[in-house]
């Protein structure tokens, strides 16, 4: 039988902030979501990934708790990003990405 290796995570710091950039914290509210659709038989188990851009090359995630048996799920969940942009940078920079996903019992 083939061996799995074990996942291992390294949080780079962020890099210091260069002269004329946009730098802060990013706030983020995950409300709600209304009528989703049903991924299971008659109802869904939903969660959302956030992945935020927080400085070229570096991207940040967060993930909610899964509500499970809804398809009208209240998160009511925030998450702050700490985000550095080079100003040159960040009107091209894609700063914000929310992912809505059903947990899968099974795997």
């Amino acid at each position: 039988a083939g061996e799995v290796e074990p996942v291992t995570t390294e949080l780079l710091p962020i890099p210091p902030a260069p002269l004329f950039s946009v730098c802060g914290t990013l706030g983020i509210t995950l409300i709600r979501g209304v009528d989703l659709r049903s991924a299971d038989f008659l109802s869904s188990d939903p969660y959302c990934v956030v992945h935020v851009s927080a400085a070229p090359k570096i991207v940040s995630s967060w993930r909610t708790e899964t509500q499970f048996s809804t398809r009208n799920p209240v998160w009511d969940e925030v998450h702050e990003f700490n985000i550095n942009w080079p100003v040159v940078d960040f009107g091209s920079a894609p700063v914000v990405k929310v992912e809505l996903w059903d947990y899968d019992h099974y795997s």
